[in-house]
């Protein structure tokens, strides 16, 4: 064999060697490391898209432009292509700011409403819900914290058992009601609807947030607007933050009738602040 033949042999020889280490270290280890962390950011977008959708249907808000106050939806976690994932907090109080990383949600009325209607279909049904890892009643402290078990049970398939309906309505049954859950319901809706403070630890305290103010104002503007007679609700004008603190029921009943007969013209009250 000549010399320029044995080298080119060598040669040959080594750059099959490389070739076979190269694949045999994608075999082992690149591929499967790519697989795995394929896997791992799918799992995490089905995760984000399992969250968001159950902020959605929840009908939890957020702060869009402006720092205005809206419901949140599923294409609302978008930056393009990218989806974001929701943090949850107790009331836009907490909230810290949404940005390109996270998207700040919070529960609003309309959530109280809906885990109301979802205590009343566990009831309906006769739901266990120790299946779930919950007690009865569902709470909105559940919701944030307990949240994949809530959303286990309001999406549940389970064979014979109707699907919860997110836009089941029949929570203003719940202004004369006195079951807990009733109480429940009507208590968040009146702080979220006065900017009290929420605290989901402490659900029946009542404390002056930093807007609270600000809606009175708005109230009372739209009472002088439509000439609202106070004295049929055992108020003396015009309605103050204590008023709002220490006669809940009194205050309630003037804004639940304003939500109940003028819903457009509310707006004016519940406008961001």
């Amino acid at each position: 064999m000549s010399r320029r033949r044995f080298i080119f042999t060598i040669v040959a020889y080594a750059v099959i060697a490389i070739v076979v280490v190269i694949g045999s270290y994608e075999a082992l280890y690149a591929i499967p490391r790519k697989k795995a962390e394929q896997k791992r950011v799918s799992e995490e977008q089905i995760f984000i898209r399992k969250k968001n959708n159950y902020a959605a249907a929840m009908q939890f808000n957020y702060y869009w432009k402006n720092h205005e106050s809206r419901k949140f939806y599923f294409a609302d976690a978008y930056r393009g292509d990218k989806l974001i994932e929701t943090k949850f907090v107790n009331s836009e109080y907490q909230n810290n700011g949404s940005g390109d990383s996270v998207i700040v949600v919070w529960p609003s009325d309309d959530t109280a409403r809906t885990v109301y209607n979802l205590n009343q279909y566990v009831t309906e049904h006769n739901i266990d819900l120790s299946h779930y890892s919950l007690s009865y009643p569902i709470t909105m402290k559940d919701v944030l914290e307990k949240w994949e078990n809530v959303e286990e049970l309001a999406f549940s398939d389970t064979p014979g058992l109707p699907r919860f309906d997110f836009d089941l309505d029949n929570a203003k049954q719940a202004q004369n009601d006195d079951s807990a859950i009733a109480i429940a319901y009507r208590t968040f809706v009146y702080k979220y609807r006065l900017r009290l403070a929420i605290d989901i630890n402490a659900p029946q305290k009542l404390t002056a947030g930093s807007y609270t103010q600000a809606v009175i104002d708005l109230l009372n503007k739209y009472v002088n607007d439509h000439q609202i007679n106070l004295s049929d609700y055992g108020l003396a004008g015009p309605v103050t933050v204590d008023d709002a603190l220490h006669k809940p029921d009194n205050v309630r009943r003037l804004i639940d009738f304003i939500y109940d007969s003028d819903p457009i013209g509310a707006q004016a009250i519940r406008a961001d602040v």
